[in-house]
Protein backbone atom coordinates (compact mmCIF):
# COMPACT_ATOMS: atom_id res chain seq x y z
CA UNK A 1 0.00 0.00 0.00
CA UNK A 2 2.84 2.37 -0.77
CA UNK A 3 4.75 1.80 2.50
CA UNK A 4 8.33 0.57 2.66
CA UNK A 5 9.38 -2.07 5.19
CA UNK A 6 12.66 -3.53 6.36
CA UNK A 7 13.20 -6.81 8.16
CA UNK A 8 15.72 -7.05 10.95
CA UNK A 9 16.56 -8.35 14.36
CA UNK A 10 14.87 -6.44 17.16
CA UNK A 11 16.98 -6.37 20.33
CA UNK A 12 13.95 -5.36 22.41
CA UNK A 13 11.85 -8.32 21.22
CA UNK A 14 14.84 -10.66 20.92
CA UNK A 15 13.60 -11.87 17.53
CA UNK A 16 13.26 -10.92 13.86
CA UNK A 17 10.70 -8.19 13.23
CA UNK A 18 9.42 -6.08 10.35
CA UNK A 19 9.71 -2.30 10.65
CA UNK A 20 7.90 0.32 8.58
CA UNK A 21 10.58 2.74 7.38
CA UNK A 22 8.60 5.94 7.91
CA UNK A 23 8.14 5.00 11.56
CA UNK A 24 11.83 4.54 12.35
CA UNK A 25 12.91 7.58 14.38
CA UNK A 26 16.66 6.89 14.44
CA UNK A 27 19.26 4.29 13.62
CA UNK A 28 22.71 3.71 15.04
CA UNK A 29 25.58 1.84 13.40
CA UNK A 30 26.98 -0.73 15.85
CA UNK A 31 30.24 -2.67 15.84
CA UNK A 32 28.30 -5.89 16.24
CA UNK A 33 29.08 -8.85 14.02
CA UNK A 34 26.51 -11.50 13.19
CA UNK A 35 26.07 -14.40 10.81
CA UNK A 36 23.66 -13.65 7.99
CA UNK A 37 20.66 -15.99 7.95
CA UNK A 38 20.96 -18.85 5.47
CA UNK A 39 17.24 -18.80 4.67
CA UNK A 40 16.01 -15.20 4.98
CA UNK A 41 12.26 -14.79 5.02
CA UNK A 42 10.66 -11.98 3.04
CA UNK A 43 9.18 -9.45 5.45
CA UNK A 44 5.42 -9.57 5.93
CA UNK A 45 3.88 -6.38 7.28
CA UNK A 46 1.20 -8.07 9.37
CA UNK A 47 -0.44 -11.45 9.27
CA UNK A 48 -2.86 -12.12 12.15
CA UNK A 49 -3.64 -15.67 13.13
CA UNK A 50 -7.15 -16.98 13.87
CA UNK A 51 -6.66 -16.57 17.64
CA UNK A 52 -5.94 -12.83 17.35
CA UNK A 53 -8.82 -10.89 18.97
CA UNK A 54 -11.08 -8.95 16.62
CA UNK A 55 -13.02 -5.74 17.15
CA UNK A 56 -15.98 -4.51 15.09
CA UNK A 57 -16.20 -0.75 14.63
CA UNK A 58 -18.79 1.37 12.83
CA UNK A 59 -17.02 4.16 10.96
CA UNK A 60 -18.45 7.49 9.84
CA UNK A 61 -17.61 8.62 6.28
CA UNK A 62 -14.68 10.75 7.60
CA UNK A 63 -13.09 7.62 9.09
CA UNK A 64 -13.37 5.31 6.06
CA UNK A 65 -9.60 5.69 5.60
CA UNK A 66 -9.21 3.02 8.30
CA UNK A 67 -10.30 0.27 5.89
CA UNK A 68 -7.46 1.20 3.51
CA UNK A 69 -4.85 1.84 6.18
CA UNK A 70 -5.18 -1.28 8.37
CA UNK A 71 -5.59 -4.99 7.68
CA UNK A 72 -9.18 -6.07 8.22
CA UNK A 73 -11.27 -9.21 8.00
CA UNK A 74 -14.54 -7.77 6.78
CA UNK A 75 -16.16 -4.54 5.63
CA UNK A 76 -19.93 -4.10 5.66
CA UNK A 77 -21.68 -1.15 4.02
CA UNK A 78 -24.11 0.45 6.49
CA UNK A 79 -25.42 3.10 4.09
CA UNK A 80 -24.97 6.89 4.13
CA UNK A 81 -21.21 6.40 3.67
CA UNK A 82 -20.86 4.49 6.96
CA UNK A 83 -19.14 1.10 7.17
CA UNK A 84 -18.62 -1.58 9.77
CA UNK A 85 -15.08 -2.96 9.77
CA UNK A 86 -13.71 -5.95 11.67
CA UNK A 87 -10.07 -5.43 12.66
CA UNK A 88 -7.57 -7.83 14.22
CA UNK A 89 -6.07 -6.34 17.39
CA UNK A 90 -2.71 -7.56 18.67
CA UNK A 91 -2.22 -4.82 21.25
CA UNK A 92 -4.70 -2.92 23.39
CA UNK A 93 -2.52 0.21 23.16
CA UNK A 94 -2.85 0.21 19.36
CA UNK A 95 -6.64 -0.01 19.60
CA UNK A 96 -6.74 2.76 22.21
CA UNK A 97 -4.67 5.10 20.03
CA UNK A 98 -6.85 4.36 17.00
CA UNK A 99 -10.09 4.99 18.88
CA UNK A 100 -8.82 8.23 20.45
CA UNK A 101 -7.69 9.37 17.00
CA UNK A 102 -11.08 8.56 15.45
CA UNK A 103 -13.09 10.21 18.23
CA UNK A 104 -16.82 10.36 17.53
CA UNK A 105 -16.30 9.04 13.98
CA UNK A 106 -16.04 5.50 15.40
CA UNK A 107 -18.42 3.38 17.44
CA UNK A 108 -17.20 0.07 18.87
CA UNK A 109 -19.95 -2.52 18.36
CA UNK A 110 -18.08 -5.73 19.28
CA UNK A 111 -15.15 -5.93 21.66
CA UNK A 112 -13.58 -9.05 23.17
CA UNK A 113 -13.59 -8.94 27.00
CA UNK A 114 -9.78 -9.20 27.18
CA UNK A 115 -9.51 -5.78 25.46
CA UNK A 116 -11.38 -4.08 28.30
CA UNK A 117 -14.76 -2.41 28.61
CA UNK A 118 -14.10 0.95 26.92
CA UNK A 119 -10.53 1.30 25.58
CA UNK A 120 -11.06 4.81 24.19
CA UNK A 121 -12.28 6.16 27.52
CA UNK A 122 -9.46 4.43 29.43
CA UNK A 123 -6.84 5.94 27.08
CA UNK A 124 -8.45 9.39 27.23
CA UNK A 125 -8.42 9.30 31.05
CA UNK A 126 -4.71 8.41 31.09
CA UNK A 127 -3.90 11.18 28.60
CA UNK A 128 -5.91 13.73 30.59
CA UNK A 129 -4.24 12.64 33.84
CA UNK A 130 -0.81 13.22 32.26
CA UNK A 131 -1.76 16.73 31.19
CA UNK A 132 -3.22 17.50 34.60
CA UNK A 133 -0.07 16.25 36.32
CA UNK A 134 2.09 18.38 34.02
CA UNK A 135 -0.10 21.46 34.43
CA UNK A 136 -0.13 21.15 38.23
CA UNK A 137 3.56 21.97 38.39
CA UNK A 138 3.48 24.90 35.93
CA UNK A 139 1.54 28.15 35.84
CA UNK A 140 -1.03 28.62 33.09
CA UNK A 141 0.14 30.49 30.01
CA UNK A 142 3.65 31.55 28.98
CA UNK A 143 6.26 32.60 31.53
CA UNK A 144 5.86 36.16 32.86
CA UNK A 145 8.89 37.33 30.86
CA UNK A 146 7.14 36.33 27.62
CA UNK A 147 3.70 37.76 28.38
CA UNK A 148 2.73 40.93 26.50
CA UNK A 149 2.81 44.13 28.55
Amino acid sequence: EGNWYVGGFCRLAGADRVFRLDRIRSAELLNTVFDAPTDPVAPVAFSPDPTTPRVAIDLAPNARWVVDQYPNDRIEDLGDGRVRVVLPVTARAWLERLLVRLGSDALVVELPPDLGHDPRRAAARRILARYQATDAGHPAGPPTSQRPA
